[in-house]
């Protein structure tokens, strides 16, 4: 199973519902949210989508960390041995700077030339995003700087679509530079 863990303020950002709608495409989740679990999956879900306002510590292996508004959150202790990736919008420095003291490598994701992955076209129903630096996908394999057509993006905000788009292409859920929301 794979392991998406949200970290930040609920209310902020319904960002888990969103990744759980495009994840139940692709093998199907199973989202824990507060008091609530739900499952959107025919037979055993792919994917596990943890969403906490609390974190202490992270002893998981091959998991996804993404943080969400984490202005008033501390980065929790983790395992010098877990292999984990993070995904963190460039506009929250807090996480940033966090993750930068800790010496963590994150995938950031926003509209500059220095973001890790960002738009480079946007249409209503289809964008292309831009992989700008070599990222290390959860397989091990190296991705270098590219771009993916990306389509049926209806209704989903950019900063959405970047985190979107940056879980699908860590557990390589693309074909032939196509990722479809």
């Amino acid at each position: 199973m794979f392991k998406i863990i949200i970290y930040g303020d609920f209310n902020e950002n319904l960002i888990g519902l969103k990744l759980c709608r495009t994840l139940s495409k692709y093998g199907g989740v199973l989202h824990l949210y507060g008091g609530d679990i739900n499952e959107i999956s025919v037979g055993s879900p792919y994917f596990l989508v943890y969403e906490t306002e609390h974190l202490n510590s992270l002893q998981v292996e091959n998991a996804v960390v993404i943080f969400n508004n984490s202005n008033n959150l501390d980065c929790p202790k983790i395992a010098p041995s877990c292999n984990i990736s993070y995904i963190v919008n460039a506009q929250d420095s807090n996480a940033l700077s966090k993750l930068l003291s800790l010496s963590i490598p994150a995938i950031v994701c926003g509209m500059s030339a220095k973001d890790s992955i960002t738009i480079s076209s946007i249409r209503e129903t289809q964008a292309v995003i831009s992989v700008q630096r070599e990222i290390t996908l959860l397989s091990g394999k190296k991705l270098e700087p590219c771009e993916f057509k990306v389509t049926n993006i209806d209704k989903v905000d950019e900063d959405d679509l970047l985190i979107v788009c940056a879980i699908l292409i860590l557990f390589e859920k693309f074909d032939n530079g196509l990722i479809t929301i």
